[in-house]
C-alpha cells in the first residue's frame, strides 16, 4: 500500500514537472522577445558587424553552412551588396567558438557559419547567427541549410532555396523561386511549396 501511494505521488509529480517544462518551452521564448517560438536568437553575448562589397552584374550570393537565425534579404543598390551580421551566444566562450565567414569575389559572395568543433569546448554550443542583406536586383540567391526564417523582399533575379527549416516569405516581386525544398512542408506566403 505504501509503495502504491509512493508511485502515485511520483506519477503526479512527473505530470506536474512535464507540464511545467512544456509551458516554459512555450512561454520563455515569447518572454525573451523571440520572433519564432522555439528558436533562440537573442542570447546575451553579442557581436555585430557590417560588410560592403562591390560586385559585377548578376552576382551569385550563396548563404549556407548552418546559419541558425533569420536571414532577411532586400533590394539594394546596383553593383553593391551590403551585409549586416549579428552573432549571439549564451556565454563569451560559446561566442568565441563560431564565426560567420564571408568570402568575396566580384561575381560571387559566399556566407557560411563556421563552428570550431576541433576544440573540445566548442563541440556543443548555444549560439545563433542572423543576416540582413541588401542586394542588387540582378542577384542570383542560392540559400541552403538555414535553421531560421528566410525573408526575401524586393526584386532579385532568382532565389534557389534548399533545406529552410523555418518560415519562407518571399514577395511576388522578389523574383522567381526555383528549386525550393524544405525540411518541413507547409504553405508560405500564400503559395504551396513543390513536393
Amino acid at each position: 500500500m505504501f509503495g502504491s501511494r509512493l508511485r502515485t505521488t511520483f506519477f503526479k509529480r512527473s505530470i506536474v514537472t512535464a507540464s511545467a517544462a512544456l509551458l516554459a518551452s512555450v512561454l520563455v521564448p515569447s518572454v525573451w522577445g523571440q520572433s519564432s517560438p522555439g528558436l533562440i536568437t537573442d542570447y546575451p553575448f553579442r557581436d555585430v558587424f557590417a560588410r560592403h562589397y562591390q560586385v559585377e552584374r548578376s552576382p551569385r550570393i550563396e548563404i549556407g553552412g548552418g546559419i541558425s537565425g533569420p536571414v532577411t534579404i532586400s533590394a539594394g543598390q546596383t553593383g553593391m551588396v551590403d551585409i549586416d551580421v549579428r552573432r549571439t551566444a549564451a556565454t563569451q566562450g560559446e561566442l568565441d567558438c563560431h564565426q560567420v565567414r564571408i568570402d568575396h569575389r566580384p561575381d560571387l559572395i559566399m556566407i557560411t557559419q563556421v563552428q570550431f568543433s576541433d576544440r573540445r569546448e566548442c563541440r556543443t554550443i548555444r549560439a545563433s547567427q542572423s543576416l540582413a542583406l541588401q542586394v542588387p536586383s540582378d542577384a542570383l540567391l542560392q540559400i541552403s541549410a538555414i535553421a531560421g526564417d528566410l525573408q526575401v523582399s524586393g526584386p532579385v533575379k532568382a532565389v534557389i532555396a534548399d533545406s529552410i527549416a523555418r518560415a519562407l516569405d518571399a514577395r511576388e516581386d522578389a523574383g522567381a523561386l526555383q528549386g525550393v525544398r524544405r525540411t518541413v512542408a507547409e504553405l508560405c506566403a500564400g503559395f504551396p511549396l513543390p513536393a
